[in-house]
């Protein structure tokens, strides 16, 4: 059988790892930043803990898969996880506010988030968004 005559093995284009850009860097910041300042004002407005938390919930599990979960970033992330959780839940008792321990490890977060950005990937990004978001019921498999 002469080798043109074979069938040919169907083309399929594998997934692609881009950079996570300058732009969408400056976007992520920017939303940590105005969130960030309305949790350091103490406003009473659950819309700050909802964006921290999304994003935290977006980049952590990515930055620890991709930087190795004991690298200083990915940890500092997890405790600013763990302490939104721990405010949350005092919130949800009726007791708005966070402690001062909680709110720096919360800064220290947001600014190792936005330091390990760059180096994450935006497939593995949207990929853990919509798993995030499908879990809130904010979208459906």
């Amino acid at each position: 059988m002469p080798a043109n005559a074979r069938p040919r093995k169907a083309y399929r284009p594998g997934l692609l790892n881009a950079p996570v850009t300058a732009g969408l860097t400056a976007q992520f910041a920017e939303c940590l930043q105005t969130a960030e300042i309305g949790l350091h004002l103490r406003a009473p407005s659950d819309e700050h803990f909802t964006a921290v938390a999304a994003v935290l919930n977006v980049i952590g599990p990515v930055a620890m898969q991709r930087l190795g979960a004991r690298h200083p970033e990915a940890v500092a992330i997890q405790s600013a996880a763990l302490a939104m959780n721990a405010a949350a839940d005092r919130a949800a008792a009726g007791r708005p506010r966070m402690y001062d321990a909680e709110l720096a490890a919360v800064s220290r977060g947001i600014d190792a988030a936005q330091l390990a950005l760059p180096r994450l990937d935006v497939r593995s990004l949207y990929i853990q968004h919509r798993a995030v978001m499908r879990r809130e019921g904010k979208i459906h498999a």
